[in-house]
């Protein structure tokens, strides 16, 4: 992907994150979320609540933390400097960012039973941003490395289906609203875009 491109596809994740930010303010949006959030709490059922309950762990703290660091022995082990900076700056980025905009918007997480733990405030979701930074710029690292097109498919569809479910997982379990996670997920795409953009800057010569 050309610098150009990754350029226009992150001011592209800046631009929708500002059209939802400003969106989350009027009724309409407000009310879909409402009417998503009761919907979703009368499907509640054990089965799925326990495999949601498991799920949304891919998207803890502890998972973040561990996979950075099994990354980042692997590329200090290969002396990938670059990599190894850009895996813990895709993860603490983001939640840097996050932390800021959780408290400019300040929106309370939605008025139904919480499932699991969840604290501060619910715009965007980090759970979203970070998954979004972390797993997009890991398998974009290893995409550059595979010459198999089905096999680019193939990790391509599972990590964005894990992306998409954890961040649904966050609904059903009544910590985030859905505009919540579609916030993290623009948020996060613009800070994706940043790192694989400083990652061409920092080492040219591995992006082809």
């Amino acid at each position: 992907m050309h610098m150009r491109k990754t350029m226009i596809i992150t001011f592209m994740f800046v631009l929708l994150f500002i059209i939802l930010a400003v969106g989350v303010q009027f009724t309409a949006i407000q009310q879909f979320d409402s009417t998503t959030m009761n919907n979703i709490t009368e499907w509640r059922e054990e089965g799925w609540t326990s495999f949601f309950q498991t799920l949304t762990k891919a998207g803890s703290t502890l998972t973040y933390a561990v996979i950075a660091l099994i990354f980042s022995v692997y590329f200090a082990w290969k002396r990938n400097w670059v990599d190894l900076f850009l895996t813990f700056t895709s993860v603490l980025g983001a939640w840097a960012i996050n932390s800021l905009l959780k408290e400019w918007f300040a929106r309370e997480r939605p008025d139904v039973v919480h499932l699991v733990e969840a604290d501060g405030y619910s715009f965007p979701s980090s759970t979203a941003m970070i998954s979004i930074a972390l797993y997009g710029f890991l398998v974009y690292v290893l995409l550059l490395k595979l010459r198999n097109p089905i096999s680019k498919v193939v990790i391509l569809g599972v990590t964005g289906m894990l992306i998409v479910l954890i961040g649904f997982s966050r609904v059903y379990l009544g910590v985030h609203f859905p505009t919540d996670i579609i916030g993290g997920f623009f948020a996060g795409g613009f800070w994706l875009g940043v790192c694989i953009a400083i990652r061409k800057k920092m080492n040219p010569s591995t992006n082809k």
